[in-house]
């Protein structure tokens, strides 16, 4: 009788362990002895022919498995710089490029550099900060804008047949301030914003009411000091 070991069958030339479903023709795969029908078929779907081809891919997945990025443990400093320069962290502080006041720039950047923050995310963060921020101080803008119209046309009511003398009187006052003091437009408009209109067209109508009056001060004057201090002057002014 002919030893089974030692010659094949016609459907098996090669005696190898092979699927019985295997029809001619069909992709020929192992079967692994104590594999389950359930894991044999995912082994014949991934076309691993040998235990090699399931070694090397299991190789290849772990080197992979191995290069990606673990969580460190709270507290592990380390741990923590390592991950953080692995995501895109600069390696300083001050090597972050992000859009934001010089007063404000270095301690933003030390607070992004904390958080772990990459370029990419710091550069977001700050645009859309600026945008919010642009948003609200041109809402805020129009407020005052909308208010200070209000408080003109009530003074201008109150002045009545007085509206021409006093707006000189105001323009004055106000000419005065900006060369005692050396203030632009835009300065004397942000005392405005600070103070509101009402008392802000007060006080340059007060310092030009005092300047129309002989002997009291102006710019030229020894009782107003070129080295007096905006709040001594305006306490002058305001005085009794």
């Amino acid at each position: 009788m002919e030893n089974e070991n030692e010659s094949g069958t016609a459907t098996n030339p090669d005696n190898s362990t092979v699927s019985q479903n295997q029809t001619e023709g069909s992709p020929q795969f192992l079967t692994w002895e104590g594999i389950s029908e359930a894991d044999q078929k995912y082994i014949n779907n991934k076309g691993y022919k040998t235990p090699a081809d399931l070694l090397k891919s299991y190789r290849e997945a772990e080197s992979a498995l191995g290069k990606k990025i673990s969580i460190p443990e709270d507290g592990d400093a380390d741990g923590w710089n390592k991950l953080y320069a692995k995501l895109g962290r600069p390696e300083t502080a001050d090597k972050y490029d992000i859009e934001v006041t010089d007063e404000l720039k270095s301690d933003v950047q030390k607070l992004m550099f904390e958080a772990g923050l990459t370029q990419k995310q710091s550069a977001v963060i700050t645009q859309k900060y600026n945008e919010i921020l642009n948003g609200y101080k041109a809402k805020l803008d129009a407020q005052a804008e909308e208010q200070s119209k209000k408080d003109l046309a009530e003074i201008e009511a109150e002045w009545g047949d007085n509206l021409a003398k006093n707006k000189e009187l105001t323009e004055r006052g106000a000419k005065e301030i900006c060369q005692r003091f050396e203030l632009s437009e835009d300065d004397m408009h942000d005392v405005e914003l600070a103070i509101g209109t009402k008392k802000f067209v007060k006080l340059v109508k007060t310092v030009g009411e005092l300047m129309a009056e002989d002997g009291l001060p102006s710019s030229n004057t020894t009782k107003f000091k070129d080295d007096m201090d905006p709040v001594e002057f305006y306490k002058e002014i305001l005085k009794g």
